[in-house]
């Protein structure tokens, strides 16, 4: 289920079209690269309001961002077919066994539109430790337009998005943003 490539790893799909404008292409090379790039506009929080949504995990749970606040969560909007998301989620596992007894906590949303066992078995054999959700067709109008995958965000404990990155998201980016968030209360 391959997608051509747009920004990173691809644009997201729906019913074969694409969610986003083709002028999105044409953005910056750095966003144009597979490197994450922090989106600039949303570096800061569009509002001091927190943000939440509830989602149904694999196991069909219902996962509510507002349950983790006191926390730092990274929210990834990946898919299965998207080979940046498949380099990064090994990270994503490394940092939630080091950083979760601070206070770090993960959330996938999966924005595959095929079966939720297609992602169950992606999860299980990429030993995902981080909860799961299906968002391909939910309403995250909080996070604003997604124009590519990989795009993750970084929540502070207040449930408010600190920052936005798009692209392949790496360990030593990651970890130069943790370490003042975390010593944060």
């Amino acid at each position: 289920m391959a997608s051509s490539a747009l920004v990173a790893c691809g644009s997201l799909r729906s019913n074969g079209q694409s969610n986003f404008p083709s002028a999105a292409a044409k953005d910056s090379p750095a966003k144009a690269s597979n490197q994450s790039a922090p989106d600039q506009t949303a570096s800061q929080p569009a509002s001091t309001a927190a943000i939440d949504f509830e989602l149904q995990d694999l196991s069909g749970k219902p996962v509510k961002l507002s349950d983790y606040r006191g926390k730092i969560v990274l929210v990834n909007f990946w898919a299965t077919w998207c080979g940046p998301c498949r380099f990064e989620i090994p990270v994503f596992v490394k940092l939630k066994q080091q950083y979760q007894k601070r206070g770090f906590e993960v959330i996938g949303i999966s924005m595959d539109e095929g079966s939720q066992e297609e992602v169950a078995e992606f999860a299980r054999q990429y030993e995902i430790n981080y909860p799961v959700v299906i968002g391909a067709f939910a309403k995250l109008d909080a996070f604003g337009t997604i124009k590519a995958l990989p795009t993750s965000f970084v929540i502070d404990r207040d449930g408010r998005i600190h920052s936005r990155h798009q692209g392949l998201l790496g360990l030593n980016e990651i970890e130069n943003e943790l370490p003042k968030l975390l010593a944060a209360k």
